[in-house]
């Protein structure tokens, strides 16, 4: 398949996607609740964290359900990870990402990996 955008590579349910930057008009909605994610609730922070990833996925891909994407490609083990690489390929710093977003969400206080 052939992508519209470059990215960075990542591996979903053992298939290789290239994980888009966010549109500009995405961020210009969302910025300010990306930044203050960790003053959200968890309900909140994962709602913002899905539709985030969603709106990058479906950029590469946009066969790419959002109903798919949280029950098929999505979970505890790689919602946080996958999150710091959409924004890591938007162009958000990642030391910057490691103070500002602590994402408390799900179960207790998972940090964003290093």
């Amino acid at each position: 398949m052939i992508v519209k955008y470059t990215g960075k590579n990542y591996t979903l349910a053992g298939k290789e996607y290239i994980i888009a930057p966010l549109p500009l008009g995405y961020l210009e909605k969302n910025l300010d609740k990306i930044q203050k994610i960790d003053e959200a609730t968890e309900q909140e922070a994962l709602t913002l964290i899905i539709d985030t990833v969603h709106c990058s996925i479906k950029r590469n891909y946009p066969e790419i359900t959002r109903d798919e994407l949280v029950n098929e490609l999505l979970d505890i083990n790689n919602v946080n990870d996958l999150f710091a690489t959409v924004l890591g390929a938007s162009g958000f710093d990642k030391g910057e990402q490691e103070k500002k977003l602590s994402l408390p969400i799900l179960i207790g206080d998972i940090s964003m990996p290093t």
